[in-house]
């Protein structure tokens, strides 16, 4: 297996077949995923940073297969410049190989690059490896509530 992590920007081509895997890894973080259309990656790719691994030995149309991803969304304020990262998906046939763990670092040395000063990310609790992987990097938990204003 040959593995490729990228970062998807304005100039890539986008599938269907991109969009499809794309699709399965959302519905792995939520039963109730958006469908993704090539607008919503273009403003993502406009907007933020995302990161996806290839399984460049996979048989697809293309010849290869999305099979992780995440987003680094930077923000600049008054108090410096930080980054959330955002919907970090493994496809369930390749997790346990150490894919995760490389696209975290891939991200965190990316956002070193950038200027960016820390990370913050969430994770449900139920995503016990995702906790236990992101506090093996040195992610601290932190004692803060989140909320959430709905708008729709």
């Amino acid at each position: 297996m040959e593995l490729a992590c990228g970062i998807f920007t304005p100039a890539s081509s986008i599938s269907d077949d991109d969009i499809r895997d794309i699709g399965v890894l959302l519905g792995c973080l939520s039963d109730h995923a958006p469908r993704v259309s090539p607008a919503d990656l273009l403003e993502v790719a406009i907007e933020s940073h995302l990161f996806v691994v290839s399984d460049l030995d996979a048989p697809r149309g293309n010849g290869y297969r999305i099979v992780a991803m995440a987003t680094l969304v930077p923000k600049r304020q008054l108090m410096g410049c930080f980054g959330f990262v955002e919907d970090v998906a493994t496809h369930p046939d390749y997790e346990r190989r150490g894919i995760s763990t490389w696209l975290n670092q891939q991200i965190i040395e990316h956002a070193r690059r950038i200027g960016i000063k820390h990370l913050d990310l969430t994770s449900s609790p139920e995503r016990e490896a995702a906790n236990r992987l992101y506090l093996k990097l040195g992610y601290e938990r932190r004692a803060t509530n989140v909320y959430r204003k709905k708008l729709e």
